[in-house]
């Protein structure tokens, strides 16, 4: 597998460079890489800040996959409590 030659620190730093007013043209040729990869980059740290700013409160941002085990966890948890309540109140004497 390619092993790439830029660590996350140094993507992170040339999109917040320009960000602060860098030029792509000068970041590009200053750290030998092409606009295409830049732009790339940028794009991904744009995701990842969109992300990082949802109300996590809403329920509209939630991750479904988290939502739907947090739905099921609640029925699991309901269903042992039904089960122990009539083995209270029905007991087989094989506890």
């Amino acid at each position: 597998m390619h092993e790439s030659k830029w660590s996350t620190e140094k993507k992170y730093e040339i999109v917040l460079r320009s960000l602060r007013g860098e030029t792509v043209a000068d970041l590009c040729r200053d750290n030998g890489m092409s606009a295409t990869m830049f732009y790339r980059w940028r794009d991904e740290f744009l995701q990842g800040a969109q992300q990082g700013l949802k109300d996590k409160r809403n329920p509209q941002n939630r991750d479904p996959v988290l939502e739907e085990n947090r739905k099921l966890k609640k029925i699991v948890a309901e269903q042992v409590l039904i089960i122990e309540g009539q083995k209270k109140l029905f007991p087989t004497g094989r506890d």
